[in-house]
Parts: C-alpha cells; structure tokens; sequence
C-alpha cells in the first residue's frame, strides 16, 4: 500500500519512545537563513531518510544532530539528555569514507569505538558487514572503494550507537554495490538485539523509498523546513520494479519537480 504524501503536522513529533526529538527553530550562516523549522522524532529501529535538493542544508542538519554545529537556535534531545557536544551514542557516516590511512582497517575500528561502553569487537564488527575480518591487518589503500564503504559502516556501529546519522554515504557506488550496502544497512538498524535509529539525507528518490520506513522531504527554497511527511508502508524486501514502488517514486518526483518550480532562487550557496 502507498502511503500518501501529506504535509508536516506538529503532532507528528509526540512519541515517548524516541531516541532523537529534534525542535530546530533556525540555523543561520551569518545574516544568511539555512533551515528554518524542523521538527521530528527517530524511535528505534526506525529508518528516517531526509529527502531534498543538493545544497538545501541537510548536511547542515546532519551536523547540528551529531553535536558537530551548536550555533542554532532550538534543541536536540538524545534520550533525556540534550545533545550539545559530540557524543558516542551518535554515529555520523560520511560521504566519503575518511578511513585514517595510516591507521590499519582494525585499529580505525578500535579507535571510532573507543569512547563506548559497549564497543562490538573489530572481528564482529566486519563479519556485521559482510566482510573477511582478514582484512583487520590491511591499510586502507590495501582495500577496493566498496570494501572501503563497508569499513565505514562497521565502524560507525562499532560503538553501538543509540543514533546511526548518514550524509549520503553511498552516492559514489555503482547501483550493484549500493544496494547490496542497503541491504546490510537495514538489517543492522531493524536488529533487535542493538536498537538504533537511523536518519540519512539523500536527495535520490529511489535511495530513500527503498531504505525508509518515514521520509521526511526537506522544501527547497530557503530556509529549509519540511514540507511534507510520507510514512513508507511498502513490505519488506522491496523491488524497484514493484508497482507501488514506483508510483511512491513517482509521486515523490511531482511534489520535488512542484517544490522546485515554486522556490525563489538564491545567489547564496551553503553546504548540504
């Protein structure tokens, strides 16, 4: 069944069992308004993908979520606790890799879960990826761009985060190796045994209907705020070729395409 594409309601943000509440008023760069109101909970296992238009600041939000940017106005909840520095309960994966290459595979993966309480072993943490834990002694110019992927999301679940964030992780894979990543992807935030939520920008329509159980679709003009909420009720495992897929992606095309169309052009380009 499709879900349909309705707009953002303030009473989408009330469950008691979130492990993310985000009240974001505005964040500013200098005089210039980058995201205005955004507002929205991630319960566990929970996959949220945050859908927009390259350069409408969801990188920006990223970084405000993980503790990384304090200079906004409003307040992001971990838990009970407010997020106002880095934390280890929070794992950010980046779009691109940045392995520390002159660490080995197995000492990158000790040193991201260092400040964890309950870090997974290196070895686990590979095998969680489908990789050989062979390769804990390589260094990263020792490993192909997909195997490179691969130790960057066992990485950022080293720590057995509570908050798994990810800025478009996956854009520079072939369709093959994505989706193979999307489906590890999934199976590690839908776990039973370690809860997490997800949040993960993207601005590919069919990235984010394949992997979301809500996508949350950022406005194009600026500031940014989000214009509508789709909860996606399609089963699992999901197909491109699948009707219902495609009319979802379709439909979330026409209201990119009405959004685009209807957003003020801007000389000002920020990051996201």
């Amino acid at each position: 069944m499709v879900s349909p594409i309705r707009p953002a309601m303030r009473n989408d943000v009330s469950s008691a069992r979130s492990v993310l509440s985000v009240r974001i008023q505005e964040k500013r760069f200098g005089v210039v308004p980058v995201l205005g109101s955004i507002t929205f909970e991630v319960e566990p296992n929970q996959f949220v993908v945050v859908l927009g238009p390259s350069g409408c600041g969801k990188t920006t939000l990223l970084r405000v979520l993980a503790g990384l940017d304090r200079e906004f106005v409003g307040r992001i909840m971990l838990g009970l606790n407010s997020v106002i520095r880095p934390s280890s309960s929070i794992a950010l994966m980046f779009q691109d890799v940045r392995l520390l290459p002159w660490m080995t595979v197995e000492r990158n993966i000790k040193f991201a879960a260092a400040a964890s309480e309950n870090p997974k072993s290196p070895q686990d943490s590979l095998v969680s990826v489908g990789l050989d834990p062979a390769i804990l002694s390589y260094y990263p110019r020792k490993i192909s761009g997909g195997m490179a992927k691969r130790v960057a999301l066992a990485r950022a679940l080293a720590g057995n985060p509570s908050v798994l964030l990810l800025d478009e992780p996956f854009s520079e894979l072939d369709t093959a190796s994505k989706y193979g990543l999307y489906d590890l992807l999934i199976e590690s935030v839908h776990s039973p045994d370690a809860p997490v939520g997800a949040i993960m920008v993207t601005h590919d329509i069919s990235e984010a209907v394949y992997l979301a159980d809500k996508i949350l679709v950022l406005s194009g003009k600026r500031p940014a705020s989000i214009s509508s909420v789709v909860p996606v009720e399609l089963p699992r495992p999901r197909y491109r070729d699948d009707a219902d897929f495609l009319k979802l992606c379709t439909s979330l095309m026409i209201a990119a395409i009405s959004e685009s169309e209807s957003q003020t052009p801007s000389k000002v380009d920020t990051a996201g």
